[in-house]
């Protein structure tokens, strides 16, 4: 819910162009952005957000989506630090201030790279860190985010302590908007 979409199901050479229109900065170079093997990746999808600090500053979220079928194993992990690297290395993309996370995301992960995304010094997920911490490298199952997803909106419930009714609604509304309704409302 905090990020837009940005690019989908393009190049990495795209990832520059939507980074750089992000930021305001014309794209010099017409050299692709390649991973370190010369191939072209294509991203799923890259999202992102402006984080609210003393200087703005942007975060961009490239997700690598695997069917439910597949395991994010080596080989896959391998594809998204691939992407991860070319961003790390390429000049064009350490102009401005960005952070640049990672996710290959799909039901379920091998036993090393499991291994890999629990390591104690880290937080859960995160297998990779490049460029002083500005790029990261995260695997990510559908559980772990739905649950995610579900603390956060427990947290915001008991925080917020919302509880929606029909008489409340109404009630809020009567008052907020007491100018713009009749003084006796019409019977049902």
């Amino acid at each position: 819910e905090e990020y837009t979409l940005a690019v989908d199901d393009q190049s990495l050479t795209a990832v520059l162009e939507a980074h750089c229109a992000s930021h305001g900065i014309e794209v010099l170079s017409q050299r692709p952005v390649l991973r370190e093997d010369g191939s072209r990746g294509i991203v799923d999808l890259m999202l992102s957000r402006v984080v609210p600090v003393q200087r703005e500053r942007k975060e961009h979220l490239v997700i690598e989506l695997k069917r439910p079928s597949v395991r994010i194993g080596q080989e896959e992990l391998n594809q998204v630090e691939s992407y991860a690297h070319a961003i790390a290395s390429d000049e064009r993309f350490r102009l401005t201030d960005t952070d640049w996370h990672f996710w290959a995301v799909s039901n379920d992960v091998t036993d090393i790279v499991a291994q890999k995304a629990s390591q104690p010094h880290l937080p859960e997920g995160l297998v990779t860190q490049l460029s002083g911490g500005r790029v990261k490298v995260w695997v990510k199952t559908w559980a772990q985010m739905l649950r995610s997803c579900r603390a956060r909106m427990h947290f915001f419930q008991e925080r917020l302590a919302y509880r929606a009714d029909t008489d409340g609604a109404l009630e809020y509304l009567r008052a907020t908007y007491a100018k713009y309704l009749p003084a006796h409302p019409p019977e049902a």
